[in-house]
């Protein structure tokens, strides 16, 4: 994965991840709609979110 630097405001941060991003994750682009995230002490953790 390439290396980006995030801007924190009041409002939180946004993150990109290209195709290539979610593969390197296990994550198959052309079936996912949408990812999740949660923020932890060790890092970024994603997930995959299932259509409602």
């Amino acid at each position: 994965m390439s290396d980006r630097e995030a801007h924190v405001g009041d409002s939180g941060a946004g993150i990109f991840l290209s195709g290539s991003d979610l593969e390197t994750l296990g994550i198959d682009p052309s079936t996912t709609d949408r990812v999740g995230y949660d923020v932890t002490a060790d890092g970024v953790e994603l997930r995959e979110v299932a259509d409602e």
